[in-house]
């Protein structure tokens, strides 16, 4: 787990041989970081070896929020509906560069709902594998993803304000958020949500 491997700064200050601090180098500059942390230098990394059938890897980065309220007696949280798709998905996206993972995720959020929002803790990271091509005639690059999520609470701002990346934005029931997102992993950070959230 990144987050065993690494200690930042602090493990570079402890007492320990050349080589154990030329390790932590090497994978800080590999882009390696703890969970939930605000570790900079989050821009993509090309890895340029290549897989057994020749195709390219690109391993990406990216951050996102689970933004959430209590109307009443239910907790909703928000789902957005990417521009000509017929899904259901919680709001991420990619680092500008030097950004850390929490500024990604509140601006991400912010521009994929139209709310302005407070980030709070972290819910958890998924990993998923895609093949993709940068555009036509280009090579297949099999991309290797990472996605981290915070918890959000709005503090203005209007789902109505969403960017052109968004078909449509929409609270909903956290019940319901469960069933219809699109994704199982997107369902899987939902339910760690609502359980952090109905302690």
């Amino acid at each position: 787990m990144a987050e065993e491997w690494l200690k930042t700064d602090a493990a570079l200050a402890r007492p320990a041989s050349r080589g154990a601090k030329a390790a932590v180098r090497k994978m800080l500059a590999m882009g390696f970081q703890p969970r939930g942390c605000g570790v900079r230098n989050l821009a993509a990394r090309k890895d340029k070896r290549k897989s057994p059938d020749g195709i390219e890897r690109r391993h990406e980065t990216s951050a996102g929020g689970v933004v959430w309220r209590r109307n009443g007696d239910n907790l909703e949280i928000v789902l957005a509906r990417p521009a000509r798709k017929d899904a259901w998905v919680l709001p991420k996206g990619q680092p500008n560069p030097k950004e850390t993972l929490i500024e990604t995720a509140v601006r991400e959020t912010r521009e994929e709902t139209g709310l302005e929002v407070t980030p709070g803790a972290p819910v958890g990271e998924i990993s998923y594998v895609f093949s993709w091509r940068d555009g036509p005639g280009k090579p297949l690059t099999r991309i290797f993803k990472k996605v981290h999520y915070f918890l959000m609470e709005p503090r203005g701002g209007s789902i109505d304000a969403h960017d052109h990346e968004m078909d449509e934005v929409r609270w909903m029931d956290i019940e319901e958020a469960e069933h219809r997102a699109s994704y199982k992993s997107d369902r899987e950070i939902i339910v760690k949500a609502r359980a952090m959230l109905t302690v």
